[in-house]
This record gives structure tokens, C-alpha cells and sequence, in this order.
């Protein structure tokens, strides 16, 4: 038992490390473009920096943990800066992951304005001309305008900034690893939890870890059983890490 804990510690805590590390290059980049003067490069420049985290969470993580990560700050350029959302989707290296995220975490009325921005009439756009039909004005997304806060330039200063309600439980996952950043463990299992009741494999893996180590929060000894409960559950939606976990808690009671 104490070296299935130690192996899922140090996969978790390696992931966990890989990805806080991801996020400090990416807010100092979204920091240095902020005190840019061009709007315009300034909507290049957020878009090009949220692909290159993208990319390089995906190059160390599932893809599935990847996109959850990316989702609420793509929703922020959606809403606040749509021509940095577009450039977005024109910098992520992969572009089969492109059309995922457009396919999974936009409406389609937001995939018909990236696919605006994507024919020609963005160059008049780009040198003042005409808008794209029914996009967002120069600066603005579908929500207002990026506005850089004094205490977080990666995001708009309103109280429309916190990450938006999603179906699939990617908020509540992003809200999880956020207090679980600070050691607020007791607060990442709930919304943890609730991201797994919409569905989302990531935070049933979280859940099912939580179980397994007996996080503390959650319960004073591992529960085996609740673990491989979740566990099943994130694999039966392809995710990979929870299925090894699994199959190391079959193993172990083979034994």
C-alpha cells in the first residue's frame, strides 16, 4: 500500500509541479504584454502565449488535463479580447486540438466568429477596415473589453473576470486546482467533486487520488473502495492515469 501512495505522490506531485511552473511563465508573459502599447500586439501577443501553454502542458500532461488547464483562460479571451481568442486558435501547434477546442468549448455562434475571423476578411479587419460580421469591436470580446487589473494582468478588471460556469465541469476543476494550490485540500475535493458530477474525467481522477492517499479533508484513512469508484470512472472517459492507478489497486488485492 505504502508504494502504490509513494508512486501516485510523485506522479501527482511531478504533474502538479509541471503545471504551476506552465502557469508562472504564462501569467509573466500575459505581465509583459500588458505593458505593451499596441492593442493589436497586445491581442497577438495573449493569444500566442495561451497556445504556447497549451502546448507545452500537453507536451508534459494528458491532453485532457491540457485542456482543462487551457479552458477558463480561453474563455476570458473569448469573452474580453476575441481577436486574441482567434489568434489562439491560429498558434496552437496541433490543429487537430484546435477544432477539439472549438468543437467541445465553444457555442456555435462563437465557432461561426472564429471561422469569420479565419477568412479574409480578417486582414481588413486587422488594418481597421470592416469587422467580421457580428464580432466583437476592436479590443473587446463578447463580453466587453480586456481591461488589465492591477492585482492579476491576466485578467479583465470586472467582476465578470471569475472563470464562467461551463457544463463540463472545467470551472469547477480550475477552482479545485486552485485551492489545492494553496494546500486548501478541503476546498479542492468540493469543487473537484462537483466538476466530477458533470462529468469531467479529470476531476473524477482527483477525486479518486484524494480517496486513494486519504488527502487530508476527505478522510483519515485511504478508501480504497471510493478510490477505484472514481478511478473506473475517469477511465471509462479515456483517461489514462487514473486507468494505471486502477489497474495498481486490482494488482495489489491479487496479492
Amino acid at each position: 500500500m505504502k508504494t502504490i501512495i509513494i508512486i501516485c505522490l510523485l506522479l501527482f506531485g511531478a504533474t502538479t509541479v509541471n503545471a504551476q511552473e506552465a502557469l508562472r511563465s504564462y501569467t509573466a508573459e500575459m505581465s509583459r504584454i500588458e505593458r505593451l502599447t499596441d492593442d493589436a500586439q497586445k491581442s497577438t501577443d495573449r493569444g500566442k502565449a495561451l497556445a504556447a501553454f497549451f502546448d507545452s502542458r500537453t507536451a508534459e500532461a494528458e491532453k485532457q488535463t491540457a485542456t482543462s488547464e487551457t479552458v477558463p483562460h480561453l474563455r476570458k479571451l473569448i469573452d474580453y479580447d476575441f481577436y486574441g481568442a482567434y489568434n489562439f486558435f491560429r498558434k496552437v501547434k496541433n490543429q487537430t486540438d484546435s477544432l477539439m477546442f472549438a468543437k467541445n468549448h465553444l457555442s456555435k455562434n462563437e465557432q461561426a466568429l472564429i471561422r469569420a475571423f479565419a477568412n479574409n476578411t480578417v486582414s481588413n479587419w486587422k488594418s481597421g477596415g470592416q469587422n467580421p460580421t457580428h464580432a466583437p469591436q476592436r479590443g473587446y470580446g463578447l463580453k466587453g473589453k480586456w481591461i488589465a487589473s492591477a492585482s492579476n494582468n491576466t485578467s479583465p478588471a470586472t467582476t465578470s473576470a471569475t472563470v464562467v460556469q461551463t457544463n463540463d465541469g472545467n470551472a469547477e476543476l480550475a477552482k479545485g486546482n486552485e485551492a489545492e494550490k494553496v494546500k486548501n485540500y478541503t476546498e479542492a475535493f468540493k469543487w473537484y467533486m462537483q466538476s466530477a458530477d458533470k462529468g469531467n474525467a479529470e476531476a473524477m481522477y482527483k477525486v479518486g487520488l484524494y480517496y486513494q492517499i486519504g488527502a487530508q479533508g476527505v478522510a483519515a484513512m485511504p478508501n480504497e473502495a471510493e478510490a477505484k469508484k472514481w478511478f473506473k470512472k475517469a477511465v471509462d472517459k479515456g483517461h489514462k492515469t487514473a486507468k494505471t492507478n486502477l489497474e495498481l489497486l486490482k494488482k495489489k488485492n491479487e496479492h
